[in-house]
């Protein structure tokens, strides 16, 4: 019966979700949220953010059946390595492609903000070659594996450096991310998607012990990570009492100083771990060699 309920058809849920938009935008547009009238459109509203939610599961079940029948599909969703690999190449494409419009927008406005904005993204497409050149040359080999995730680290390190230079020009200099209209929607929903995937396949990909897919994933949560405090600063300036509000303020410099310690110590981590690797690698390499000789 619920489902039923919930489940009235394909045509009549997407049509529900451009009437019950329409009505949203009519109703905040023309200040009439305290219209009698109004609960019967959220309530509508809510009926059929309800239906998508029923319709969720289904999508993703025949997405996945059309996955596992196409060979490239296949791979993708069974090869880990080969999923990680196509991951890493969007990324790269992106961070490299925004990190030039960064660049190109601080030169053209003379705006120092630009500029760090995009040394951030170019870091982030350095640390995604330096996984994809080991992805694409030393798949097997362990040890080149652990340098490609000690370097991440050190580029993660050097970009909690960066970060908190974008952090201190938020504070002080009221900089920061700006989206128009309903753009800010837009970022929200794509931030806490990148959040979650990110936080997810950490936890997924632990089990491989495979350390270019845990600098694949480190790489995609410090970006997360950053998306999430432009996202806030952007919010408290678009639905707070202005940049210099006490609240917003506390609230950056808190938010803000807590994503720069765990990029630094996710970075820091990195770096040790994957050196103490290599040291006990080389180690037993070497005592090995030893008792060659004396055999």
């Amino acid at each position: 019966m619920v489902f039923k309920i919930f489940r009235p058809g394909i045509v009549v849920t997407f049509s529900a979700v451009f009437i019950s938009a329409g009505l949203l935008y009519f109703v905040f547009a023309n200040g009439y949220d305290s219209h009698p009238l109004a609960p019967v459109v959220y309530v509508i509203s809510a009926y059929t953010l309800t239906c998508v939610c029923f319709y969720i599961p289904l999508l993703v079940r025949k997405i996945k059946s059309k996955f596992y029948g196409n060979k490239y599909g296949n791979r993708i969703v069974t090869d880990p390595v080969y999923r990680t690999l196509i991951s890493v190449i969007c990324m790269l494409a992106f961070n490299f492609l925004y990190s030039v419009l960064n660049f190109v927008l601080g030169k053209v406005y003379g705006s120092f903000w630009w500029g760090v904005q995009g040394l951030y993204y170019f870091v982030l497409s350095v640390a995604n070659i330096s996984v994809l050149l080991y992805m694409l040359r030393h798949r097997e080999d362990v040890r080149k594996g652990l340098k490609a995730y000690r370097l991440c680290g050190i580029l993660i390190i050097f970009l909690s450096i960066v970060y908190f230079a974008l952090a201190y020009m938020i504070v002080v200099y009221n900089n920061g991310a700006v989206y128009h209209g309903t753009m800010i929607f837009v970022a929200a929903l794509y931030t806490f998607v990148c959040l979650t995937v990110a936080l997810v396949n950490i936890v997924k990909y632990r089990k491989y012990n495979n350390p270019i897919l845990s600098a694949s994933k480190a790489v995609r949560t410090t970006a997360a990570l950053v998306s999430l405090v432009m996202l806030q600063t952007a919010m408290l300036s678009a639905f707070g009492s202005g940049r210099q509000d006490n609240f917003a303020r506390d609230m950056n410099i808190l938010t803000g100083s807590a994503v720069g310690l765990i990029i630094l110590s996710m970075g820091i981590y990195m770096t040790v771990k994957s050196s103490k690797k290599l040291k006990s690698i080389a180690s037993g390499a070497a005592e090995a060699k030893v008792n060659r000789s004396d055999g």
